[in-house]
């Protein structure tokens, strides 16, 4: 998660600069969870950054950041959800949230043989919360462990009415020559499908 992580501080300014062009009648504010699993590793925690429309408050506040923790494959989805629902100070208008990782959510519906089943029904709770607040997901899978809990994801979203969710393979044929233009690309395409038609 790291190159992502280094990709967000790299490209935020970029990434604001590219959308405010493409789409002039927006209002646009960014904000940033970096998500750990303190579930598995007491030790880790999260770090939540407001929506802001001044960029560079955000890549400064970002710009310490880097990816670490967890001792199991599975990630703190829960946690993650949780803070966006109620942590996060959403306004009117459109709703977007890009998830990027490398790892599928605990809970042995979305992660089989997960040492936290009890993580899956609290997961399913949050989608349906996502889904009623018209929140759009949008998300990045780097490697193939997240694809059963992606699936699983998409399913209860769909079935709860949710308005847009949509995953990209973050790496192509294995590797990428430029992650950060990668990324910013990815990015745009995202915002570019959530935006309102």
């Amino acid at each position: 998660m790291s190159s992502s992580i280094t990709s967000a501080k790299n490209e935020i300014i970029n990434i604001s600069n590219q959308l405010k062009s493409l789409f002039p009648d927006f209002q646009f504010q960014f904000g940033c969870i970096i998500y750990r699993d303190p579930i598995d590793s007491p030790s880790d925690s999260h770090s939540v950054f407001q929506l802001t429309n001044d960029v560079e408050i955000l890549k400064n506040q970002i710009a310490t950041e880097t990816g670490k923790g967890g001792g199991d494959t599975p990630e703190d989805w829960v946690g993650a959800y949780t803070r966006a629902l109620d942590n996060i100070s959403w306004r009117n208008g459109t709703k977007l949230i890009i998830q990027i990782c490398d790892a599928g959510a605990h809970g042995t519906e979305f992660t089989p043989n997960d040492k936290y089943p009890d993580e899956g029904p609290k997961l399913v709770n949050l989608i349906q919360r996502l889904a009623t607040k018209n929140i759009k997901i949008i998300s990045f899978k780097i490697g193939s462990e997240s694809n059963n809990s992606f699936l699983i994801f998409e399913k209860y979203y769909k079935s709860f009415k949710g308005p847009l969710f949509k995953t990209y393979d973050f790496q192509v044929n294995g590797s990428i020559e430029n992650v950060s233009t990668h990324f910013r690309e990815l990015v745009i395409e995202a915002a570019t499908v959530a935006a309102p038609k």
